[in-house]
């Protein structure tokens, strides 16, 4: 599987591992710490699918799959998958994601396998129509 991941956690460990681990897999990963960060990625290239925490220094997710979703509409192109790990529990930042197109909440912490199926899952879908 040769798919183009965007990683979005400012977390430096779990960043690395995430990377390494999805990059054994066959994937092309890039990362981000921050919400500026992920912009200016997404303006360079379009993934395949976006893995992101949720809050960030200079600003949340919400506000950044916000503006890019924007984006995604002028342009005209569907939506790129996104999956939202955080360590909280849904119901605490159900208000951060609700209406935004995430379409996959995982709870750190996770088994790195566990998350490379909910990739495929979701690849394998959007494959479908």
């Amino acid at each position: 599987m040769h798919y183009t991941v965007l990683i979005v956690e400012d977390y430096p460990a779990l960043q690395e591992l995430l990377e390494e681990y999805l990059e054994f897999q066959g994937m092309v990963v890039w990362t981000a710490s921050s919400c500026s960060e992920a912009l200016a990625l997404l303006k360079q290239f379009r993934p395949e699918i976006i893995l992101s925490e949720l809050e960030f220094v200079d600003g949340n997710v919400r506000s950044l799959l916000k503006q890019w979703r924007e984006h995604e509409s002028r342009q005209g192109w569907g939506p790129i998958p996104a999956i939202v790990i955080s360590r909280l529990d849904w119901g605490e930042h159900e208000c951060l994601t609700d209406g935004i197109g995430f379409q996959a909440y995982i709870r750190k912490p996770f088994a790195p396998s566990y998350l490379l199926a909910v990739i495929n899952l979701m690849l394998d879908k959007k494959k479908r129509g």
